[in-house]
């Protein structure tokens, strides 16, 4: 019948185990910059730099990058 919800008591569920990131290489990191389009370039290079993951990267917004002078800036990173 609607609004009954049948339990799967029998069904086994498995553990996922995260897997470790894989890092790039220096030459990976600069290839992959070659080739992303323009307008998208800042953004992954801000992600590989930075170290962010994708939910940090997602949430960031222009009020958490602080400039500290002409080729640095501070993030403030949060995921909520």
């Amino acid at each position: 019948m609607w609004g009954q919800v049948s339990t799967a008591r029998d069904v086994k569920t498995y553990k996922e185990s995260p897997e470790a990131p894989q890092l790039l290489e220096a030459q990976e990191v600069e290839s992959l910059l070659r080739e992303i389009p323009d307008h998208l370039r800042g953004l992954i290079a801000c992600a590989v730099y930075a170290g962010l993951r994708r939910e940090e990267l997602f949430h960031l917004r222009w009020e958490d990058i602080r400039r500290t002078c002409e080729l640095k800036a501070d993030l403030r990173i949060t995921t909520s």
